[in-house]
This record gives C-alpha cells, sequence and structure tokens, in this order.
C-alpha cells in the first residue's frame, strides 16, 4: 500500500468513527428525549391529579405515548443492526487477514439500507409522539 492510499484509508477510518459516534449520540438523544416525555407524561395523565380528557385527546395521548415507544424501539433494532453488520464485517476481514479471497470492501449493503429506514422511522416516530404530546398539553391549557 502507498503512502497516499494508506492516508487515504486513515481519513475514511476517521469519517467512519465521526459518523458512528453522530449516530451514537441521536441515538442516545433519542432514548433520553422519548423516555423522558414517555415517563413525564405517564406520570401526568394517569397520576392522582389526572387532568380530565376528552375522547380525542385520550386517542392523541396514546398514539403519542405508542409513537415514542417506536422511536425507541426503532433505535434499539439500529444499533443492534449496526453491531451485527459491523461483526459480519469483521469476521469477512478476520478470514482476508488470514489470507482468503473475501469481500472486505465494506460497501454500503442491506443491513445499511435497514438502518436508514429504521432510523428514519424512529425520527419521524418521536417527532410524531413529541407533537401528539404537546398538541394534548396545549389543549388542555385552553380547557382551563
Amino acid at each position: 500500500m502507498t503512502d497516499e492510499q494508506l492516508k487515504s484509508l486513515e481519513l475514511f477510518n476517521a469519517h467512519q468513527e465521526d459518523t458512528r459516534k453522530r449516530t451514537e449520540f441521536l441515538a442516545k438523544s433519542v432514548f433520553l428525549i422519548s423516555g423522558a416525555a414517555l415517563t413525564l407524561s405517564i406520570n401526568l395523565f394517569l397520576g392522582k391529579e389526572t387532568p380530565a380528557l376528552e375522547s380525542c385527546q385520550v386517542a392523541l395521548l396514546r398514539l403519542g405515548w405508542f409513537a415514542l415507544f417506536l422511536s425507541i424501539l426503532g433505535y434499539v433494532l439500529v444499533m443492534s443492526v449496526m453491531l451485527i453488520r459491523d461483526y459480519r464485517f469483521g469476521e469477512r476481514w478476520r478470514k482476508s487477514v488470514n489470507g482468503q479471497q473475501v469481500d472486505v470492501s465494506g460497501t454500503p449493503g442491506g443491513f445499511d439500507t435497514v438502518m436508514w429506514l429504521l432510523g428514519t422511522l424512529s425520527i419521524l416516530s418521536l417527532l410524531v409522539g413529541l407533537g401528539a404530546l404537546a398538541w394534548v398539553s396545549s389543549s388542555l391549557l385552553g380547557a382551563q
């Protein structure tokens, strides 16, 4: 390998590491925001001094809770798929280091598509869930 190829590989690895850190930060943020929103809203709407809700507000609240749960579940799946993909890549790489002819190019494949779909759906679910909770909460302000 030439010096230029090594530098290019180092830059690529740094880029991949940065992308992984950002993905992990986003996942942690989704977990934190969704978990906090779920916990606070469940405590508020199922606590001792529960505000009176109309049936459409209850339906919207349930939708919000379900969407927030799906956003958490989606990112758990994203991280799981990422671990599986990286483990499989590492195993192929190990075989390549041992002299076997395997594809270690690391080009995006099916796992990457699944991660993008799950990640996008998780973010959308987070937005729907937070929007639903905000709508129900703001509608209660006008009812008093």
